[in-house]
């Protein structure tokens, strides 16, 4: 819950202002960096010798105080906004957000308002034994996954993982030679010649300008950089544009990732008009909210590359923002464009870098990218990425500047991401379907990150079939999910003779209703009724012609009911690539193409009739009905 709540605050400041072994070996020659994700240190005011805390546990904030003192004032606004008046309400929130967060804004220059300090980076009392014997977990970031992490270490684990403190509002070139100095003085503490990184989110950017920068010291062993916001946040850029368009749905699917809810809820969220809220984040972001985080030198260094020249333009005075400017535009204009010769030096310098991913969400803020929700694809990895939605056509095969060996195929299943151009085309592992921050709620993806973490000898994508480029996330959430018995998942050939489902709950009973197939003329033999006990899996035949062809994309919908769930029915979609052939001849002129193949309720509810429904956020829910209906019918 607490690391829902970080989440959550995180958002709001930014809007508003086990372990696997399949190639694991326990190494414990190297002690664990953990560089976490945004927010994650506390941050305090210098004031004559005593610490005030600004930012960390919601007890030394008084936000509940501050809510419950403008309880009155809250429904109030809330009340108007809903018959379209809301500036009371976004008065009453900016007012709330002063008082309780003021003092972490910054100067036009980028520093601090307030004088602030962090817990010190001090090895001894950053030690996880030390954090969690002496400072009841305390400044122990990213607890549940170490706690994991010290059981591969062994007896005394925790002894051997360390938590850096930063001041995240700095630019991350500043927090980059933090790193480099709290590396030294772990090496030093520990006696050990480098050690391992484990990064999160933020954590990965400032991880990958250490690298940029400091690599070739040669002091890290293994970096597995998780969901990193190396090229930015689609968030930061919908923020300072107040350009946000908060989709519901997918807030509810990224809780729903979070809590593992496994109840499909998140499709519900269509049938309610919550565009309201837009209105009233877009106002407290114009109305003052922006002030807080306006000159933080972290949220200019997180606008995506494309969007950065005109958002410092508009936003920041060249004279009074020198400094930050500065520092942000080294972090644009070289260390981002150099990452990819870095990380590959470091590389041959005996430092193996990896890259772990989420896609195929939409940004919940509304930029129209593939992303983790927050993080786009494309500022994680480097890759190339059709717009959400979008895929490139048929016949694709990718740009392969950064990989060009013809047997190497980087293109994703659902053919939306090349990866072929990416900061480590062989080192980038890609999760359709993965939220971000969500790895450690995922069982392949963690078993994957832990594996990678203690490898001892260099590997790939290619290395181990487990652990191919691109995966369907297994939160249990999905319910399901659907892989052929050859190729890797999401891939598709004439080698392959049963598609496998299973059953991904690990409380309901599944009944199978029905598997189509929508781009290629394939049937699914589902025997009726097919019932999956928790965690069961079935191998379906099927019958058809698969095309004699490569990179062309088949949607397979998987259709079911879970016995006892408050929303028993279900329809998971994953699109798989063709790869049966020569590459398919392109088609149309397009650069991008739509991303799924229409169904025949996409067919039967063209023009007004699917508007209509879609207006009224009741579309998705006849389509998973219909398509089950239209399936069972033989239509």
């Amino acid at each position: 819950m607490k690391k829902i709540i970080a989440v959550i605050l995180t958002f709001v400041i930014v809007i508003c202002s086990v372990s696997g072994a399949a190639f694991a070996a326990k190494d414990e020659e190297y002690p664990l960096v953990v560089v976490p994700g945004y927010s994650s240190s506390y941050l305090y005011a210098n004031e004559g010798g005593t610490q005030r805390q600004l930012w960390g546990s919601l007890e030394g904030l008084n936000i509940i105080d501050v809510v419950l003192s403008n309880i009155a004032q809250i429904g109030i606004g809330l009340g108007a906004a809903a018959f379209g008046q809301p500036d009371y309400l976004v008065n009453t929130v900016i007012a709330a957000l002063r008082e309780v967060l003021g003092d972490l804004a910054c100067n036009p220059d980028g520093s601090p308002v307030v004088e602030t300090v962090t817990y010190p980076n001090d090895p001894a009392i950053t030690n996880y034994t030390y954090l969690i014997e002496q400072m009841g977990s305390m400044h122990a970031a990213e607890l549940e996954i170490m706690n994991d992490i010290a059981g591969v270490y062994g007896e005394n684990g925790f002894d051997n993982i360390f938590s850096f403190q930063c001041d995240f509002r700095k630019n991350v070139i500043d927090v980059a030679s933090e790193l480099d100095a709290y590396i030294d003085a772990v090496t030093e503490y520990t006696g050990a010649d480098k050690v391992n990184i484990y990064a999160v989110s933020y954590g990965g950017q400032i991880s990958a300008a250490y690298l940029n920068l400091y690599g070739e010291k040669g002091k890290v062993n293994n970096a597995v950089l998780t969901v990193p916001a190396i090229g930015g946040a689609a968030l930061a850029y919908d923020a300072i544009s107040e350009n946000i368009h908060l989709d519901e749905e997918t807030l509810m699917c990224f809780i729903e990732n979070g809590m593992m809810i496994e109840e499909d809820i998140n499709w519900l969220m269509k049938a309610h008009s919550l565009g309201f809220l837009d209105t009233i984040l877009n106002k407290l972001l114009h109305n003052g909210g922006r002030k807080l985080f306006d000159f933080w030198g972290s949220i200019w260094d997180f606008i995506p590359a494309e969007y950065y020249d005109t958002l410092k333009n508009t936003y920041l005075d060249p004279v009074d923002s020198a400094e930050l400017i500065a520092k942000s535009d080294k972090f644009h204009y070289e260390i981002l464009p150099s990452m990819a010769e870095k990380f590959d030096c470091c590389i041959k310098n005996g430092t193996n870098i990896y890259i772990v991913a989420g896609t195929d969400n939409p940004s919940v803020t509304g930029l129209n990218v593939q992303s983790d929700a927050i993080i786009h694809v494309n500022g994680a990895t480097g890759a190339d990425c059709a717009p959400y939605g979008l895929r490139f056509p048929d016949g694709y095969t990718g740009l392969k500047t950064r990989c060009n060996n013809d047997n190497h195929n980087h293109m994703s299943p659902a053919m939306n991401i090349d990866a072929s151009v990416c900061y480590l085309p062989e080192h980038t592992w890609f999760i359709s379907g993965l939220f971000h921050g969500m790895t450690w709620k995922d069982s392949y993806v963690k078993q994957l990150c832990t594996n990678l973490l203690f490898a001892e000898t260099p590997i790939d994508v290619h290395t181990y079939s487990e652990f191919p480029q691109y995966m369907y996330a297994t939160n249990v959430c999905y319910s399901a999910k659907a892989y052929f018995n050859v190729s890797d998942d999401g891939y598709w050939s004439d080698a392959d003779s049963v598609l496998t489902v299973k059953n991904l709950s690990e409380k309901y009973k599944m009944l199978l209703i029905s598997v189509d197939c929508y781009g290629v003329d394939i049937n699914f033999d589902v025997a009726s009724p097919l019932v999956l006990q928790p965690g069961e899996s079935v191998d379906l035949t099927f019958s058809g012609s698969l095309p004699e062809n490569s990179f062309i994309t088949a949607d397979i919908y998987i259709n079911y009911n879970l016995f006892g769930s408050i929303t028993p029915q279900g329809m998971r979609c994953q699109t798989f690539t063709v790869m049966n052939g020569e590459p398919a001849d392109k088609i149309g002129s397009s650069d991008f193409v739509d991303a799924k193949h229409p169904t025949v309720f996409d067919e039967a509810t063209e023009g007004f009739v699917g508007q209509f429904m879609k207006i009224f956020g009741v579309f998705d829910l006849f389509k998973m009905l219909l398509n089950m209906l239209f399936s069972l019918l033989n239509f």
